[in-house]
């Protein structure tokens, strides 16, 4: 029925109409010149109109409907539906299908409860299909606004362009996932891109699923403190998953905690703004909800916040960390690797460390060294070609002609998607151990410049609150 919706999209000016005939509901498209559009300004809405609003309800039910009209990114005005002076436009028409396609928790309770089932006991593919009934039978692209394979996240999620990318990212994935034909290594490295990357940067609201290469998940709580994003996600299942996904530094005025992200990149301690304001929050969370195992995640910033958190989890919490996975990371200074060692030492449960880089990215050689283990460990380099060298930073590379490439890299090889791609290629270099440490010499210079800025506002952007107690 909703292919009758997208019709609406195919005109300039149209306003779609639902009448019901026979307990069947018929839809009709009127074309509106400018001048309908501007009279109908000064109009009540007729009874053909209102009936439409009635139907509408009936059709998609009334407490979903009203749920879509209270999400401010579609900026609809809910007291028109309440009051049956509504007119399905085409920009109404829009808005409500994109808002459908962005299913929420509240969507699925409904639903399930509806079909007398329990979400927690449905298994993946049962929750394919009970999900797929919520979604409009329409081509994604014919509703959302894609993401580009050179992603800036502009929007960051917000508003109604926001709400498409961060739409299209969720339905890519799901559709990606269902499909489960790329290889299993590719597959790993494309969720842990698209999870810490263009969803993360689009700040997804609680309540938001996703369905991952094996089950569903829901974000159920949100931190954002000190330029830190932090997402949890929980598994829909009797005993659920926990991911934690870090999101990276967001140099844009859309965001939240936007320059407060910037500090966090500058300050001598890279990252630690964001860890000493929302460690507190995130440790209670982890004892709410009694987590027992967790997989951490994030890109660039945020993966080293994911780094600091890793280590702080292992040592101050009983909670295990199963995995950390980074795409595009910065490194973390020594003192996070110590702690890291410490509770290794301690008998915990070495994680299992995923790091993934662009090529001819460097941002990944400032900060310090990542976080690693000599036999958990696993570097991949990726590209949209073949890649052919053995070591990002090559031996003999000139320090100017590597702050050069560093800065480059602030563009196209630290934003490209290159798992959005149909094909895409990984290299996994012969000396990991060297790869690691290859930028200690950048991290050197970055810290130099953090230096003389500290110094430049008289020791503001480093005071002592923000330092970990351990």
């Amino acid at each position: 029925m909703l292919n009758h919706f997208s019709d609406v999209l195919r005109y300039s000016r149209a306003q779609l109409l639902i009448s019901k005939s026979g307990g069947e509901f018929q839809f009709s498209i009127l074309k509106q010149s400018r001048w309908d559009v501007f009279k109908a300004l000064f109009k009540r809405s007729t009874r053909a109109e209102r009936e439409t609003v009635q139907n509408l309800k009936e059709l998609l039910g009334a407490k979903r409907l009203e749920r879509i009209f209270l999400r401010r990114d579609l900026s609809l005005n809910p007291k028109r539906l309440r009051s049956h002076q509504l007119r399905l436009t085409k920009e109404i028409v829009h808005k409500l299908l994109v808002g459908l396609s962005d299913i929420r928790l509240d969507d699925l309770e409904e639903k399930a409860a509806a079909q007398s089932l329990d979400l927690k006991t449905l298994n993946t593919a049962q929750m394919d299909q009970l999900y797929g009934n919520l979604l409009p039978n329409l081509k994604l692209k014919s509703i959302c606004r894609p993401v580009s394979f050179l992603d800036c996240a502009v929007t960051s999620g917000k508003g109604f362009k926001g709400l498409q990318e961060r739409v299209w990212t969720i339905q890519k994935a799901r559709k990606r996932a269902i499909k489960n034909s790329q290889p299993q290594k590719h597959a790993q490295i494309a969720e842990i891109e698209m999870l810490s990357s263009r969803l993360a940067d689009r700040e997804p609201p609680q309540g938001s699923i996703v369905r991952l290469k094996d089950a569903y998940f829901v974000v159920d709580r949100a931190i954002e403190r000190g330029g830190a994003c932090l997402r949890l996600f929980r598994e829909l299942s009797p005993q659920p998953r926990t991911l934690l996904v870090c999101r990276g530094m967001a140099a844009r005025t859309s965001a939240s905690g936007a320059l407060l992200s910037i500090l966090n990149g500058i300050v001598k301690k890279i990252g630690l703004f964001g860890i000493g304001k929302s460690w507190a929050e995130l440790r209670q969370y982890l004892i709410e909800k009694r987590v027992q195992q967790i997989d951490i995640l994030g890109k660039s910033l945020g993966g080293g916040h994911a780094q600091y958190l890793t280590a702080l989890i292992l040592n101050q919490t009983s909670v295990e960390v199963r995995s950390l996975s980074t795409y595009c990371s910065i490194g973390t200074p020594a003192k996070v690797q110590k702690l890291f060692d410490s509770a290794i030492k301690k008998g915990k449960r070495k994680p299992n460390i995923a790091i993934v880089r662009n090529r001819d990215d460097y941002i990944p050689l400032v900060g310090g060294t990542h976080l690693h283990t000599a036999d958990t460990t696993k570097l991949y380099y990726v590209a949209k070609t073949p890649l052919t060298f053995s070591a990002l930073m090559p031996k003999g590379q000139g320090f100017s002609k590597t702050i050069a490439r560093l800065f480059h890299s602030f563009g196209a090889p630290h934003m490209q998607q290159n798992t959005l791609r149909k094909q895409f290629y990984i290299c996994e270099p012969v000396h990991l151990t060297q790869e690691l440490y290859s930028g200690n010499r950048l991290e050197t210079f970055r810290y130099r410049a953090a230096q003389v800025i500290n110094l430049a506002t008289f020791g503001l952007l480093n005071p002592l609150w923000i330092k970990i107690v351990t």
